[in-house]
């Protein structure tokens, strides 16, 4: 395969919307929002707005759609600025086309976002190439991250703001990107692990537009579906949706209204 083609390739029906407008308060709910999910192809509805629940669980505490992983006691004063330079040279390397990015941007995701994208990266290629692209593991995994970039920021000119739940190993962070000329805020659970804090489900693109793909890809050619993605193929996208709303919950995040394509400014602890 040419190296263009690994470094500029495009989905063959993945429709990258951004998923930090995806939870909005301003969302219309569409009718299948909450119900079986498009067939591959159709725009993905973007996620229903529930009404927040009175009292949350603790994150990880209760039942939820999606694997979270379960980090390590809480460790005082971990700061967050220490995540992000990492995070985005990363970034760079993979846009530059450089496979050693795709290592660096696993030190800045937890363990389960990696275990999970290990075991997708392959199914992912396929899905995005029409099951065209061949190439070593490494241009597969550079190939697809590629192509999530697209639902990630890509630069920030400010310190990323960040809402932490009081005494727990979890945030929420907002992090403006202003890569396309306008600011766009893009949202991220974050979660220390091994002493430090990492980003947690991909700025929620692996919920609510890797995740429902990778269900119907696999669905179709007869692969087996994970938990999650059998969750979202019999109810859709609403259990994710208030999964995620209650992570901000737990963490004092909340969300206004809207500035440029999409904004969710913080409130409570930031560092």
């Amino acid at each position: 395969m040419p190296e263009q083609a690994l470094v500029a390739g495009r989905p063959a029906f993945v429709v990258a919307q951004a998923p930090p407008a995806a939870l909005g308060p301003d969302v219309v709910v569409p009718p299948d929002a909450v119900g079986p999910a498009p067939e591959p192809g159709a725009p993905a509805p973007r996620p229903a707005t529930p009404p927040p629940a009175s009292t949350p669980a603790a994150p990880g505490a209760s039942p939820s759609p999606t694997p979270t992983p379960t980090p390590l006691p809480y460790i005082e004063n971990v700061p967050f600025s220490t995540l992000w330079p990492k995070y985005f040279d990363a970034v760079k390397r993979i846009q530059a086309g450089d496979p050693a990015g795709v290592k660096e941007l696993y030190f800045s995701l937890s363990s389960e976002d990696v275990k999970w994208f290990e075991a997708n990266y392959k199914h992912l290629a396929d899905l995005l190439s029409s099951g065209t692209l061949t190439g070593t593991p490494e241009q597969l995994k550079l190939f697809v991250l590629q192509a999530f970039l697209r639902n990630m920021p890509k630069s920030a000119e400010k310190e990323p703001k960040v809402s932490q739940a009081l005494h727990k190993p979890y945030a929420v962070a907002r992090v403006t990107d202003h890569s396309t000329g306008s600011p766009v805020d893009y949202e991220t659970l974050l979660i220390q692990e091994g002493g430090r804090w990492v980003i947690s489900h991909f700025f929620f693109a692996r919920d609510f537009i890797w995740m429902p793909q990778l269900a119907h890809f696999k669905k179709l050619n007869g692969i087996p579906n994970s938990p999650d993605e059998t969750v979202y193929l019999t109810q859709g996208l609403q259990p994710f949706v208030e999964w995620a709303r209650g992570q901000f919950l737990n963490c004092g995040y909340e969300r206004e209204g809207p500035r440029g394509s999409s904004s969710t400014p913080t409130s409570g602890p930031r560092r």
